[in-house]
Formats: structure tokens, C-alpha cells, sequence
């Protein structure tokens, strides 16, 4: 599903998954933002112990003045909002004859 951007087997993006806390602190004091307030918002996933936060959310945020879901704009929700929707005896079968 995301080929390129896989955290999985991350290859040479591997430096390119998010921001760290003092990137966003840096972003947040430059453009006069509340840190306390986009870490409660972004600060959704852990690799090897650091706190990464989503680029496109804290860009959004700190440029716009205002924290909302902005994730939920990309394309990728999309793929993942119709997985969701199908009924998941037929998911369970598809995923299941994909993977054997």
C-alpha cells in the first residue's frame, strides 16, 4: 500500500518520517504556536524511543494558525476509510488469500 513511504522498510527515506519534538518545538516557536497544544494534537506515533509527529498535520497547523485533522485531507484515508467499509467476513477472506 505505501511502497515508498514504508516505516517497515523504510530504505533511503528513512530519515524522512516525521518531525521530532525539537523540530516541532523549533517550527512552533518560530511561527509563534502552542507546543503544548500540536504535541497534543500530533504527537502520534514512537520509533526507537524518539516521539515523531506527523509532517503534514504540524505543517498545517503551525502555517494555519489552528490544530484540526488535516490528515484526513490526503488520499491515503481514502484507501483505508473503503477497507473499512467492506464487510469484513469478505475482508477477512481477501486479506487471508493475499497473504497465504
Amino acid at each position: 500500500m505505501f511502497t515508498e513511504y514504508d516505516m517497515i522498510n523504510p530504505r533511503e527515506l528513512d530519515s524522512f518520517i516525521g518531525f521530532t519534538e525539537d523540530e516541532v518545538k523549533d517550527l512552533c516557536n518560530k511561527y509563534h504556536r502552542d507546543f503544548n497544544e500540536i504535541k497534543s494534537w500530533y504527537n502520534g506515533y514512537n520509533l526507537n524511543g524518539i516521539s515523531l509527529y506527523n509532517p503534514i498535520s504540524v505543517v498545517e497547523a503551525v502555517l494555519r494558525g489552528k490544530c484540526k485533522d488535516y490528515w484526513v485531507q490526503t488520499s491515503a484515508i481514502e484507501s483505508v476509510t473503503n477497507y473499512m467499509n467492506y464487510d469484513h467476513g469478505v475482508l477477512k477472506c481477501i486479506i487471508t488469500r493475499n497473504i497465504l
